[in-house]
């Protein structure tokens, strides 16, 4: 073999397996360019749903927000309401006791007049 053809050969497979790792390499290079737009895909697509999420459980946050303020101006209007009522039963209740109080005074007086009206009387002798 003459060394020219031997330097040629070594060039040649040199050349061949640059060139095949170059172009392998540029293979790979684009291979994980379409697996990064891929998962930037993939991840933009769940942000969104992520982010729609979220947004819906906000709103819904809010509109819980909404009830609980709401349910707690009627119970500070019950209790208003049940205090006005506390007050009231209080007031009828003195009423009733002057009322019944007086009732017994004038049932008193008045069994103290039957009694001296229909007190009996002795036989005279």
């Amino acid at each position: 073999m003459s060394p020219e053809l031997v330097i040629a050969s070594v060039i040649s497979i040199i050349l061949s397996v640059f060139g095949a790792t170059w172009l392998n390499q540029r293979a790979t290079e684009r291979f994980l360019e379409q697996m990064e737009k891929r998962f930037d895909a993939r991840f933009d697509t769940l942000l969104v749903e992520i982010r729609s999420e979220i947004k819906r459980l906000d709103q819904r946050i809010d509109s819980l927000e909404q009830r609980i303020g709401s349910l707690e101006q009627r119970i500070g209007s019950l209790e208003q309401r049940i205090n006005s009522l506390e007050h009231r039963i209080n007031s009828l209740e003195q009423r009733f006791e002057q009322r019944i109080a007086s009732i017994e005074q004038r049932l008193d007086r008045i069994e103290r007049q039957l009694e001296a009206f229909f007190k009996p009387v002795p036989p005279q002798r």
